[in-house]
């Protein structure tokens, strides 16, 4: 990557990041408050959409086999939440199961931006070992090739009545 497609890949990954933080917050709200203002229900859905575009961008933009943001899980866990008041609709073991991936993904975005800083700072991905094209047949090769003579060689004795 380019010094300038980092610094913007580390921004679009720190936005994401900021939002899914804001996106817990809402949850703690549909859990501990009594009621939520529709101005809430309406920052909710704009904060879920923002963080959409933001993972759709990323998985343009950053190679996921180098940095594991768990779009898809992200996703899933986003259209599994519709609204604040869907959160109040769970139980407590779904509460808390959601809360553990709501968790699990933070962790993985909090690693995409650290391997992002650290590429700002100037290290650089090693590059993906050439695979080595080998040269003639391998010895298994070799041995099914000889046996396969052989045995015609005796065939053939055997019918020419060499044998």
């Amino acid at each position: 990557m380019k010094p300038r497609d980092i610094e913007e890949n580390l921004e679009l990954a720190q936005d994401t990041l900021g939002r899914w933080l804001r996106f817990r917050q809402f949850f703690l709200m549909a859990v501990e408050q009594e009621e939520v203002s529709s101005q809430e229900e309406q920052e909710f859905l704009e904060t879920t959409s923002s963080i959409q575009q933001n993972l759709r961008k990323m998985e343009q933009r950053i190679e996921e086999k180098n940095f594991p943001f768990r779009a898809k899980d992200i996703k899933a866990q986003i259209k599994s939440a519709v609204s604040i008041s869907n959160f109040r609709g769970m139980n407590e073991a779904d509460r808390q199961t959601f809360y553990r991936e709501w968790h699990r993904n933070r962790v993985y975005l909090a690693r995409t931006v650290g391997g992002l800083k650290f590429l700002q700072e100037g290290y650089r991905l090693p590059e993906p070992k050439k695979k080595k094209k080998k040269k003639g047949a391998s010895k298994m090769k070799m041995a099914v090739i000889a046996v396969v003579v052989i045995i015609a060689l005796a065939a053939a004795g055997n019918f020419l009545g060499l044998f």
